[in-house]
């Protein structure tokens, strides 16, 4: 769908030049979730747009090196580093959010007069804004000119007080930084803000452009009793900070799964990035997750064990492992007993991915069933009694390796080797990095230099076993040896951009934000905002350790066994 979007944007209608990239990636994504929804309701795509091009976008927008969507370009390198999760997925979201700000028809008209104006011509990103504004008579322009023009997004804080004898809801902005730090451009942004409450589940009590630092409203006082959810179907691409009380009051709507799933989805997301930022404690995240124990939602699932993936490598740096593994076979017990191994008749499509997203984190974990099952399968596919499934097989054999030997390497290497399927040989190279035995991962990094591995499918073993800590390391040294040889086999800066990210953003030190940034000073790869992002990762990991270190261990020493 993607590629077929660039027939229109693209093709029909192209950027005027490299700044307005966006127009032409950004679009063909939205029109890839918009049209598969339509298409395929049951497949949940634009649910999936939420976890995918939100949460990337999300990630890279908080860093201090981001960069704006309309960014000037002056030479190649330049472009080919463009080519990010801000062309792509934040170019996406902010088309999502116009299209509900202005409505669906409005939308249409304005599309369509952009198109057929700009037909084989260039067009800029104003070019788009004055045909949306036309058709919708909306300020467009002026308020997505704060969103493409400057980097980052913002922290939108809701708080609730009382003045004599009226209820007033107040919201203040200010740009949501990685690092919790404040801006000193004193950067803002025109919001489009919604919000829904007990009382109005489902139609917005309140729906109107924050264009300033702060505002105050006036609520009724049967909304101010209940909760309130701010950002409906998680629209906006922002950040919420609820005040204590206004957050307590979102747990029992989360555990009985009143709001919707997007909603649901967005104030745990939320939580984690404040979490990140240290603008919340990690302590909080982990209580709020069981607030999620009966969720049914695979892309809220997806994001919680996302959010545990980081947690592991926190606690895995801590010496923590083995607790936080106790915490998450708990959290996960009544999802997995919901689950279950085997396909029922009528479940949804995503119910196989939500399966096997749930048994792979389970068995990682190391819950007894969950390893014992998964080997007894893993023999009956060998002994061709009885295939895994097609959805279950990157997680049984990620779950393997994770607690096999020399042996499961060689028998998994062997079908790596046999196999022609593409599909099959990525779910089978994924789990190499699972190993906990350096030698065999030393394995996995001479073996993706093999004449058995594909030029495409070595840069997925690689990063496979820079997934752990252990093989981050490895990853990372064998990296520094073989720089040059790495740069010519993987030439552009996408490709050798997301080695350098995946050897080296989940480090958790100063020493270490500090080698990379001297290795790289010294032996360019030719994607220095990619470098300057990684570095700040690693910096970003080093402050959550520092500030939340000794709080997640007392936490966690309950869940010791």
């Amino acid at each position: 769908m993607h590629e077929l979007a660039h027939m229109w944007f693209g093709n029909l209608v192209t950027m005027e030049w490299w700044t307005d990239l966006w127009l032409k990636e950004g679009f063909a994504t939205f029109c890839s979730y918009l049209s598969g929804d339509k298409l395929l309701p049951s497949y949940e795509f634009i649910n999936s747009m939420f976890s995918d091009c939100y949460g990337s976008a999300f990630h890279l927008d908080c860093l201090r090196s981001s960069h704006p969507i309309e960014v000037p370009v002056s030479s190649p390198n330049e472009i080919d580093e463009i080519f990010d999760e801000i062309s792509y997925s934040k170019g996406s979201v902010l088309i999502n959010m116009i299209h509900n700000f202005i409505g669906d028809e409005f939308f249409r008209n304005g599309m369509n007069m952009y198109l057929r104006k700009f037909a084989y011509k260039n067009s800029k990103t104003e070019d788009l804004w004055e045909a949306l504004g036309e058709a919708s008579s909306l300020p467009v322009k002026s308020v997505m000119s704060t969103w493409t023009r400057q980097m980052g997004f913002p922290l939108i804080s809701v708080s609730i007080k009382q003045v004599g004898g009226v209820q007033k809801l107040e919201f203040s902005q200010e740009r949501f930084i990685a690092d919790g730090s404040k801006d000193e451009n004193g950067l803002r942004w025109m919001v489009p803000i919604t919000a829904v409450s007990e009382k109005s589940q489902t139609v917005p009590f309140a729906t109107f452009l924050l264009d300033r630092s702060s505002e105050d409203i006036i609520i009724d006082s049967k909304v101010a009793e209940g909760w309130i959810k701010v950002n409906y179907g998680q629209l906006g691409f922002y950040r919420v900070k609820y005040s204590e009380e206004l957050l307590k009051r979102l747990v029992p709507p989360l555990k009985s799964m009143t709001l919707p799933p997007l909603d649901r989805l967005g104030i745990v997301t939320d939580v984690d990035a404040l979490v990140q930022a240290g603008k919340s404690s990690t302590v909080d995240l982990l209580e709020l997750f069981w607030a999620y124990q009966s969720e049914d939602s695979y892309v809220v699932w997806s994001s919680i064990c996302s959010g545990l993936s980081r947690l592991q490598n926190i606690c895995e740096i801590m010496g923590y492992k083995k607790p936080m593994d106790s915490y998450t076979r708990k959290l996960l017990q009544k999802v997995l007993s919901m689950l279950g191994w085997n396909a029922v008749e009528g479940e949804k499509v995503t119910t196989g991915s939500f399966r096997a997203r749930i048994l792979l984190h389970a068995g990682l974990a190391g819950d007894k069933s969950v390893l014992e099952e998964s080997r007894r399968r893993f023999k009956r596919h060998l002994d061709c009694v009885e295939l895994i499934p097609a959805d279950l097989r990157a997680a049984i054999y990620c779950i393997v390796m994770a607690f096999g030997d020399k042996e499961t390497f060689e028998t998994l290497k062997k079908l790596f080797n046999e196999e022609s399927s593409s599909e099959e040989r990525q779910r089978i190279g994924s789990a190499f990095g699972q190993a906990r035995d350096e030698s065999i991962l030393h394995e996995v990094l001479e073996f993706s230099e093999s004449e058995h591995v594909r030029k495409q499918e070595s840069v997925l073993l690689l990063g496979a076993v820079a997934s752990s800590q252990l093989g981050q390391q490895l990853a990372w040294n064998y990296y520094k040896e073989k720089h040059e040889d790495l740069v010519r086999k993987f030439p552009g800066a996408w490709h050798i951009g997301n080695v350098i990210q995946s050897f080296t953003s989940s480090f958790a030190s100063e020493e270490r934000a500090k080698e990379v940034e001297e290795f790289f000073s010294k032996h360019p790869a030719g994607v220095e905002m990619t470098v300057k992002q990684c570095v700040e990762s690693i910096r970003l990991n080093a402050g959550w350790l520092t500030r939340d270190g000794e709080s997640l261990k007392k936490y966690l020493d309950k869940y010791a066994e």
